[in-house]
Formats: structure tokens, sequence, C-alpha cells
């Protein structure tokens, strides 16, 4: 696994989403640790020291400062940083508790273009084991509300919330106990100040306290079903799904009614939770023997993890399906070899007589949550990196601002492999031209380049036109950036220009883009406006 990028992912596109944690300004501890570090001597930081791993250079200071840990990061190489002390003995932290006191120098916080204010660093716990693997606790950040003062935060509660672990990471054997910062913003950020204060470890602390999941983002796009019914409406709201189905007196064929969530990427679903609610239309009362709702792995194998029979059913209000702490020793059924660690789709089936019957109603599964244990840090990372694609690959949409007669007509567009060609000729009803790639599956721009190379005619270089690009996420967000205007101060011929992907990441999950437009805005351009030329976008790691 790429773990530098499955911090980036997972920090970047579910931390700032999904965790909603309450802050308190700090008040002095009266509990008793198993392990503390107070930091009220100078030499109370002397046994404290750098922990490098592959994604992280180690460029920071490490100081004493006003009777806490001091760490000013350079983020000049890497995109986090760590400190570390050594253990008297290795120790068991299966169900430690670690608190801390943290404050950042104002810095740390900055002002999205939402409007709402955030720190661009996140502090965190590392454990290293006695044969050097190390693993990364909850990722947290100090009060907006309060910047001034400390804030205690919760780094550890047990196992389950590591965010991340090494292969074989052995946490009943912890040699070296530290804390650190992860960069959200990828690249050089702020050089202030973090200081942590008052690192409390209590080894049975975690024991029988729930634990926080983190939502997955639930595509419309993967709902799917079998052959019965061919209509099917679906919409996403948020981290909900909803699917519908419609029958109208449709066939079974003696089969199943099967309706099927794809995710986007294998999942690794130990330990979390999926729960939905299904309504069934009345019509299905006299003929559903029950309803059972299957894993399937990536090789196509499955397990079943929930069923209910159909006494137990209500069709005249939704039943809420819950399936908690995934785990194979709850499972009803399971085909051997089994991976509950490469999760591919969820089915949910409602059980029909094996005779051909005719089905009528609209079945509905809603409020569809997947939440997924923060210990799987590789689940929030999107596996799938965007390939070059051909021009031909483009497809051009005109907006009009009006309902006029459809003049898309009165363009030409031509495309072959390596350019996509428009003829211009624009009416006053129009507004832009969009050159729409989508893709299937999100892809993963959270790093890289994205370099656009296109012509512009010299006669048209002060038509007032413009050429954008634009992303959207599999959620609705979309940003557009301006690659050009056709002002009068620049020349014809051949442009390119390279962004990097991150200047979307205010407005988007770059987690999860699922189109492109390279967008033409008219301006003040009228009638025949010259033949323009695009070349695909291309992407790049650097």
């Amino acid at each position: 696994m790429n773990i530098k990028h499955a911090f980036r992912t997972l920090k970047a596109s579910v931390v700032l989403a999904c965790l909603t944690l309450s802050f308190t300004p700090i008040t002095q501890a009266q509990a008793t640790y198993d392990v503390s570090f107070e930091f009220s001597e100078a030499d109370s930081i002397a046994t404290w020291h750098p922990f490098q791993v592959d994604y992280s250079a180690g460029d920071f200071a490490l100081s004493y400062e006003q009777e806490t840990l001091g760490i000013t990061p350079a983020w000049q190489n890497g995109d986090a940083v760590f400190a570390i002390t050594g253990l008297e003995s290795p120790l068991d932290f299966t169900q430690a508790k670690i608190i801390a006191d943290i404050k950042f120098d104002d810095s740390y916080f900055h002002e999205t273009d939402a409007g709402y204010e955030t720190s661009l660093a996140r502090a965190t716990v590392v454990l290293v084991d006695v044969q050097g693997r190390y693993a990364l606790g909850e990722i947290q950040s100090p009060s907006i509300e309060n910047k001034s003062t400390f804030t205690t935060v919760t780094l550890l509660q047990g196992a389950i919330t590591l965010n991340y672990a090494d292969a074989e990471f052995d946490i009943t054997n912890v040699a070296s106990v530290g804390v650190g910062l992860i960069s959200v913003n990828y690249g050089p950020i702020a050089t202030g100040l973090a200081q942590f204060d008052n690192i409390g470890i209590d080894l049975d602390g975690a024991a029988g306290e729930p634990t926080n999941l983190l939502d997955f983002p639930v595509m419309h796009s993967g709902w799917d079903h079998n052959w019965i019914t061919s209509s099917t409406r679906s919409t996403s709201q948020g981290v909900k799904g909803k699917s519908t189905l419609i029958f109208r007196n449709s066939e079974t064929q003696g089969k199943d009614v099967e309706i099927y969530h794809h995710l986007p990427w294998n999942l690794n679903l130990a330990q979390g939770r999926v729960s939905f609610n299904l309504s069934l239309p009345p019509q299905f009362e006299t003929l559903t023997e029950g309803v059972k709702v299957l894993l399937v792995d990536a090789q196509g194998k499955t397990a079943q993890v929930y069923g209910i029979s159909a006494s137990e059913l209500n069709f005249n209000s939704p039943v809420s399906v819950i399936i908690d702490s995934v785990a194979q020793r709850d499972f009803i059924t399971m085909d051997d070899g089994f991976d509950l660690t490469q999760v591919e789709s969820l089915t949910v089936t409602i059980e029909l007589p094996a005779e051909n019957t005719l089905l009528s109603g609209i079945l509905v599964v809603d409020s569809f949550y997947l939440q997924l244990s923060p210990k799987f840090a590789k689940n929030f990372y999107n596996p799938v990196k965007p390939q070059n694609f051909s021009a031909a690959e483009l497809y051009p949409w005109v907006i009009e601002t009006s309902n006029t007669p459809d003049y898309e007509s009165l363009h030409n567009f031509s495309a072959s492999d390596s350019e996509m060609v428009a003829t211009l000729n624009w009416q006053p009803e129009e507004s832009e031209i969009w050159l729409v790639h989508s893709w299937a599956t999100p892809v993963n721009l959270s790093t890289g380049y994205i370099t656009q190379r296109f012509y512009i005619p010299a006669r048209e270089t002060a038509s007032g036109m413009s050429i954008n690009l634009e992303i959207a996420d599999s959620f609705g967000n979309r940003k557009n950036k301006t690659l050009l205007t056709m002002d009068g101060t620049i020349t014809g011929g051949w442009v390119v220009i390279k962004i990097p992907t991150v200047e979307f990441a205010d407005s988007i999950d770059l987690n999860f883009p699922s189109y492109l437009n390279i967008v033409i805005t008219r301006g003040s351009a009228l009638g025949h406006s010259g033949v323009l030329k695009f070349n695909a976008p291309s992407f790049s790691a650097n």
C-alpha cells in the first residue's frame, strides 16, 4: 500500500468531513495514568527524538516551550513529522486510551472558500513496537473557537481507533510512544509552533467505550438490480443512499429480486456497520418468503450477514436493517475462502416463490449507511488513478441560457484520437460549450497535475471567450478554473497550461471525481468564432 497516499486521502477526504468531535478548553486532568508526560522541566524532553517513516523526512525543530513539548515543522520534505520517546518496558496498548493537550500557532488556521475556518495540520499519536513497526492513532485538531488556549483531545481509544498500522504491528508490545503532525493540504504549509502537554496513557481506558466509525460515501451510481424490472430510479443524499424499483406486472420467472450496491473500490468491512431501511410494497406480502443480505468479495464469493423471515417483515412501513460490527464469527453462511478485507458489493435479496410470479408496486432501499473502522486507512484511499484518454472521448454539449430552438447544429465538432476540433458559430442564447469526459468509477486526483493543450486562432484573441477546466465529484460538487481569457492580451497559437490537482481541493472531494469538462465560455463572442482545437487533458505525477 502507498501509505503516503493513504493518509493524504484519509485526512483530506474523510477526517475533515466525517469526524464529529466535542472539544473543550484545557482543564488539568485529575485522572491517574499508567504513563504520563507533563514536561514541567526543561530536561523532560531530553529523551524525545524524531521518528521517520517513508513519507516523513523529519524536518522539524523539537523544543521545550513554557512547560510543553514544542514541534515546529519545516514541511520541506514529506507531509508528516513525529517525535517519540522510549517506554521503561514494552506495554500492551490494546485497550489504551491516550489524551493530550494541544495548541497550534495562529498560522495553522485557514479560512476556506466556503467561509469556515479549519486547521492546516492534525495532531496524532504514534506507537512503535519492539520490532520497530509503527501505528498511528486518531487525527485531531485544536478547538477553532478557543485557539488561544489548549484543547484536550483523545488520540487513541483502543486498537480499533488506529488509523494506520504496519503489517504485523504488535500493539501488545509497544516499546515507544510519541506524537506528531500530519499536513492536511499536502504541500508546504504553516511552519509555526505546535505544542503538546499532559499526555496521559490509561492502559485500560478504552475498555467498554464505543468506537468511532467513519461514514463511507454511498455512490448513487453504485445501485443495480437483476432483470426482473427495468424501471429504476436512484438518488443520493450526502452519505445516505436510496434506490427505488418500480414493478408493473413484472414476471419473476421463478427468480428472487436482487438489489446490488457496488462499492467504488474493494473495502475491508471488518468491524464496520451497514444499515438501511427497506420498504416493501403491500403487493409483496403474500409472495415474499424472506429477506437476506450478502456481502460479495472480489472473487465473487459470498457471505450472508443478515436474514429475516416473512413473518417478521412489515409491508406497511419501512423495516430497519442493521448489521453491527461485521465479523466472520457472526456470518449466517459463508463460502470457503470469502475475504472480508476485499468486499466488492452488497446484495439485498427478496426471496420469492420458485414458480413464475407477477410483481407490482414500489420497492425502496433508503437511508443506506456504510460505516467503516478507522483502523483500516486503505479503505479511504481511492486506488484508481486517472488514465490518459483520447480526444474522441470528449463529448460536446452546448449550454443555452433559455428555452430556445436547438442551435447545436450550427457548431461543428470533429474528433480524432489526438484532437477535438470545434468550429464555433455562437448564438445569443448560448452561454457555454462543454467538452465532457466522465469516468465510470471515481478516480483519485488527490495528487499530481493536469496538463491541458489547446489552440486559439489569432483572429479570436480578443473575442471575449474563455477556456476553463471543470472537475466534479460524485456528490454534485464542482469547481471551475479559468485557464485563459481571450481579452486581447494574448497571442494566437497553441497554449499549454499545467495545474496541480490540489487547486480543486477546496470545493470538491478529489478522492471521488466523476467527470471533467473543458468549458468554452462565449463571453461577448457572436456568430462565426473560428476553429478551436483541444487535446484531451493529460495526467502526471509531477
